[in-house]
Parts: structure tokens; C-alpha cells; sequence
């Protein structure tokens, strides 16, 4: 197996700073070396072992002068291989030639070889954590250099060898997993959903919008949904299951305060909904040790939300691919455990007109982001309307595009989805004329509560110029005027 720095205990075992001996079993690498002889099983043990998994130094010599066979395509056998042995030089230090009469007398040729293999692979890999583990002891004792690259070359490190340990395990020490034709043409098996028709499991969901445009509420509605088996929104049906928030961007008592308050609307108990949440996690996405310990915590979770992106990716640009690493991170924890990540993402600033932008181009950043989701929901505001629609499905076929409700309801806050609102077509009309359409539209749904022509451009967004030239259009028209301190849509005079 190829690497970038020597193995830990190289040819001769470091000194042992644990006072104990380092993990081994001589008999174990007999059994194995004779196996390679008897059996002609060489590639099959190549496939998971190398030099290194053999601690003995005579056994090491041995599986050189087996390599060395079947680099110049030669039968490995009792002829061949002492004789080789003594090519190199090796056979007074492997102990003459008594010891391959050893491997045919003494030793057993293993019947469950895979399982003799694994366990050298695991030994090997307890050996160079034993010695990593040694070899920082002695160096903190020291107490000079940097800690923090100290740390960090530990970290690195300890996940290098269990990616080690991972692939021994799984017999490809390549460090690939590699699924074979037959269990590639298996039976797939039936489509498993956490939320019916939305998102699928074991996936990666983004969830995009601009500021204060309530993708919050709606990720808080669906970890309530999941941790109570409700519908989110009350629309998609959800299988019940632990759901967790991360949150790196409310804090605790915001994050509690709209729980709480999606909880009342659906008059849920406090102690019913399995849901947790973590406010300012001490890791990030970037972190050496985010992939472990996300992976820890999704075995247990049919759900995770993440909020968001960008504060959880502190120091990378959001315009970098970069960003997809720690998302792909995600995805593969998604793979092993099945767990659904939703992932909460601003949405580009623009100073135009929002709708005016390609649903699908919605999300910050680079590209890679989007590429790297498996589904992906993209939020906008349209006058009083949040207007939702899913701009990837992977997995499966879209949703269809729906308006979102953020009202207040029996004490609480109810995120309600309702079928999408069909404006009437403006075919023909100027641009003028469509920002008129809206601009009437916002204020005759908050008659008496926009009293500024801020207020009125919050509601709908988009080119404030454009805006304001829109505002005044009407109020010259008489369509529109301020009526006690707010701005009302005025009815058109009845013929008399």
C-alpha cells in the first residue's frame, strides 16, 4: 500500500514507553505465510496485507521473497521461495532452512484464511496507534513546539489509521469501496422515505432562501414533524424519528423560542417530540473531526439539520468549491447511516428583481454546492407570499411547487404549505406595469400596516427604483393612497 511517510514501527519496534509489548501473533502470520505456500493464496492475502502487517522481522524477510515470486511470475512454493530466501541474502536470518520445513510440519494451513488475514490487518493498525499514542506521550512531555500543529498532525494522524483499520476490515486496502457485479445487479430495493414525496432517505437536502424569509420556521416545522411523525407543513406526511438541530446562527433561545412555538401550534406535549438541538457546536464542518463525530450522532438520528452552511464553514469562501467538502462529508455519513441532513443556505444577494432569478441558480455560492445535493428547496417572497418549490429531486420526481403561510395560531406559529397562488397572466404588459401589479397586491394584503414606502418595498423586493417609480405611478393614478398614516388600495368609483 503506497504512503506518504514510513510506517510507524518500521523494521524494528520503537521502544515502549507504555511498558507493554506491542499487539501481535506470531502464530497467526505462520499460519498465513503457509497458506500463501499450500494454498497458492498470495493475491488473496496481497489484496489486504502487505510488509508492514507482519510484525516478525523473519516473517517480513518472507513475504519480500514471495513478492519478489510473483513479480517475475513464479510458482510460490517450498522450492522456490527458500531458495529466493537465500537470493537476498536472508536465509541465515529467517533460520535456515528449518523453518520452511516448520510451515509444512508445524504450522496448520488456515481453513477460515479471510478471518486469520483481518486479524493481522487489525493488529498492524493497533500497533501503529499503540506507537503514535507512545510517541506523543513522549513528545507532551517534552513541552516544546506548537501545540496547536501539534494537535492537528495528531488529529490527521489518528484518522489516517482509521481509515486504515476500515479498509482492512472491508478486505480493500486501497482505501475504496467497492461494491462488486453481483451485489451491483441485486434487486434495488423500494424507495424509503422520511417525509412522503419530498425527501428521500439516507440524502442530502439544501434548503435556500434570502434573509427573513422564513426558511427558518420551516426547518423548525419539519424537525417538529419528524421528531412527532407529522406532517410538515401540513402538507407532507413524515415518518416519526429522533430529529436533531445544529444550529450556528440563532442561538439557544431563539432556537427554543420558535420550537416552542411551532410546538404549540400543533399542541404537542413538551415531552412528546424526539428532538434535540446543539446551538454553537465546538466543531465545524471543516474540522479534521467532523466527520466522525457527525457520523457518531447520525447512527442514531433519522434526522439532522444543519443552520447553515456558511456559518458551519467558517474561514472558506462561499464562491469556492471548497464548500462542497464538508457537505460531501455529509453525504457519505448519509450513505452509512441512512440519516437526512437538511442543510439551511442564504440565497445570492441581488439588487433585481428575486423571482427574476432561475430557482434552480437561487443558492450562494459555487455551484458545487448544488451539484453536491441529493434534493434541494428553493424559498422566495412574492408580495405576501412565500412561494416554495423544489429545484432538484435526485432521487426521485420533483414536487410540485407550493406557497408557504407563516401565521400565528392557538398561541403558536403554524407554517401551513397551500397549493401555489396562479397570478393572472401579464403577457404584454411592461415592466412598469408588473411592478404596479405587484405593488397593489402587497398593499391590499396589508391594508393599514405598510405606512412607508419602505414597508411596501420590503414586502415585495426586488429593484427599488424600478419600485418607487411604480408607488408613484399609482398615486397618481388614484390607485393607491395614504389613508390615515397608511397606504391603502383605493376601489374604483361605481357609475353612477
Amino acid at each position: 500500500m503506497g504512503r506518504d511517510r514510513p510506517p510507524l514501527h518500521a523494521v524494528k519496534p520503537p521502544p515502549n514507553y507504555l511498558g507493554r509489548a506491542l499487539p501481535s501473533s506470531l502464530p497467526t502470520e505462520e499460519a498465513v505465510l503457509a497458506a500463501v505456500v499450500h494454498l497458492d493464496a498470495f493475491d488473496r492475502v496481497a489484496a489486504v496485507l502487505d510488509e508492514e502487517a507482519f510484525y516478525s522481522d523473519t516473517h517480513r524477510r518472507i513475504w519480500r521473497a514471495c513478492v519478489d515470486l510473483r513479480s517475475a511470475g513464479q510458482p510460490i512454493d517450498l522450492i522456490t521461495l527458500p531458495a529466493r530466501v537465500r537470493e537476498r541474502g536472508d536465509l541465515q536470518n529467517v533460520g535456515g532452512v528449518a523453518y520452511f520445513a516448520k510451515l509444512v510440519e508445524v504450522t496448520p494451513v488456515p481453513v477460515h484464511l479471510d478471518a486469520y488475514v483481518a486479524t493481522l490487518a487489525d493488529l498492524r493498525t493497533k500497533r501503529e496507534v499503540a506507537v503514535l499514542v507512545q510517541l506523543a506521550a513522549a513528545k507532551a512531555t517534552l513541552g516544546d513546539g506548537d501545540t496547536e500543529q501539534f494537535l492537528r498532525q495528531l488529529i490527521a494522524d489518528a484518522e489516517g489509521f482509521a481509515a486504515l483499520r476500515a479498509a482492512s476490515r472491508g478486505g480493500q486496502p486501497h482505501g475504496f469501496k467497492l461494491t462488486d457485479a453481483s451485489a451491483i445487479f441485486e434487486p434495488l430495493p423500494p424507495p424509503a422515505y422520511l417525509v412522503e414525496d419530498a425527501i428521500r432517505r439516507a440524502s442530502l437536502v439544501l434548503l435556500g432562501a434570502y434573509g427573513s424569509s422564513g426558511k427558518t420556521w420551516i426547518a423548525v416545522d419539519l424537525l417538529v414533524a419528524v421528531g412527532t411523525g407529522g406532517k410538515w407543513m401540513g402538507r407532507f406526511e413524515c415518518y416519526r424519528g429522533r430529529a436533531v438541530f445544529l444550529d450556528a446562527e440563532s442561538g439557544d433561545l431563539e432556537l427554543r423560542r420558535r420550537i416552542q412555538a411551532v410546538t404549540r401550534a400543533r399542541d404537542v406535549g413538551a415531552n412528546e417530540p424526539r428532538i434535540d438541538i446543539c446551538t454553537f457546536p465546538d466543531v465545524y464542518l471543516t474540522h479534521a473531526t467532523f466527520e466522525p463525530r457527525i457520523l457518531a450522532l447520525a447512527s442514531h438520528c433519522d434526522l439532522i439539520v444543519i443552520d447553515s452552511l456558511a456559518a458551519m464553514s467558517p474561514g472558506v469562501d462561499e464562491n469556492s468549491a471548497e464548500m462542497r467538502v464538508g457537505l460531501d462529508k455529509l453525504r457519505r455519513v448519509a450513505e452509512a447511516t441512512g440519516c437526512v441532513f437538511v442543510v439551511l443556505l442564504h440565497a445570492k444577494k441581488t439588487g433585481g428583481d428575486p423571482e427574476a432569478i432561475d430557482p434552480r441558480e437561487l443558492f450562494r455560492g459555487s455551484s458545487a454546492i448544488f451539484d453536491a445535493a441529493d434534493s434541494a428547496f428553493a424559498v422566495v417572497k412574492s408580495g405576501d407570499r412565500l412561494c416554495a418549490q423544489q429545484t432538484k429531486a435526485r432521487h426521485g420526481r420533483e414536487a410540485e411547487p407550493f406557497d408557504v403561510r407563516i401565521v400565528d395560531a392557538d398561541g403558536g406559529v403554524a407554517v401551513i404549505a397551500t397549493d401555489k397562488h396562479v397570478e393572472p397572466p401579464l403577457s404584454g404588459l411592461t415592466p412598469l406595469d408588473r411592478k404596479k401589479s405587484r405593488v397593489l397586491a402587497a398593499i391590499r394584503a396589508k391594508p393599514g400596516l405598510l405606512k412607508t414606502k419602505n414597508d411596501v418595498h420590503r414586502e415585495i423586493g426586488g429593484d427599488k427604483v424600478m419600485f418607487i417609480a411604480a408607488l408613484d405611478a399609482l398615486v397618481e393614478d388614484q390607485a393607491v393612497a395614504l389613508v390615515a398614516g397608511a397606504y391603502r388600495v383605493i376601489p374604483p368609483e361605481r357609475p353612477a
